[in-house]
């Protein structure tokens, strides 16, 4: 992941970097149900994915770095950190309104 950043930075390209590490992992994702009984594949695949994955977050967090101000970027910090307080508030409200977490959220008939 480091170097992947490492040569983003350096060609000052992150836009394709990115987009690229993330079709990477998500066709490795893909390619796991496609792998049958090839526990090789399989293996490698998964593994092939949050490298993928993760090395496109860091590039794709860098951009609104150097386009955004101080304050932008403290907007999307909270807007981050706002979903940390919503979501076990979401869940509890859907299991106190159907009485269960499974289906989603829907009530079995």
């Amino acid at each position: 992941m480091v170097l992947l950043s490492r040569h983003s930075d350096r060609v000052e390209e992150r836009r394709w970097h990115s987009a690229c590490y993330a079709l990477v992992g998500a066709a490795a994702l893909a390619l796991i149900p496609h792998a049958g009984l090839i526990l090789a594949l399989a293996v490698l695949a998964l593994s092939v994915t949050p490298i993928g994955v993760f090395a496109a977050m860091p590039i794709l967090l860098a951009i609104p770095m150097t386009a955004l101000s101080p304050r932008g970027i403290a907007l999307i910090n909270c807007i981050g950190l706002n979903r940390r307080f919503r979501r076990p508030f979401m869940l509890g409200w859907v299991k106190t309104a159907t009485g269960n977490l499974n289906n989603g959220g829907l009530r079995a008939r």
